[in-house]
């Protein structure tokens, strides 16, 4: 690897490792009031991790529902919790998946 003032810079003839970066999606219940819950998520997300996401997505729904996906994968159920997150809890949550991948 050859270092140009500084920074780490890839010879031609090797393949850059892109960063992957998390999808996410925040499945809320539109019915239910959820919309400002699930706004105010995202904006937490993003600015904790924004150079680590791809993009936040989020879904209306119904019945009481309120998931968090990460890359497919289910990281926070209010229906199966019982609540919303805590304060802070998502970002926790999707910080611990970030540095693990």
């Amino acid at each position: 690897m050859v270092q140009e003032f500084g920074r780490k810079v890839v010879p031609d003839n090797v393949a850059a490792a892109e960063p992957v970066l998390a999808r996410i999606n925040i499945e809320y219940c539109g019915e239910c009031g959820d919309a400002p819950v699930a706004l105010k998520a995202a904006g937490e997300l993003l600015s904790a991790y924004e150079d680590r996401i791809a993009h936040v997505t989020l879904i209306p729904s119904w019945d009481g529902v309120f998931e968090v996906v990460v890359d497919g994968a289910l990281v926070f159920s209010k229906r199966r919790l019982g609540r919303h997150a805590q304060p802070g809890e998502l970002v926790k949550i999707v910080g611990r998946i970030l540095r693990l991948g």
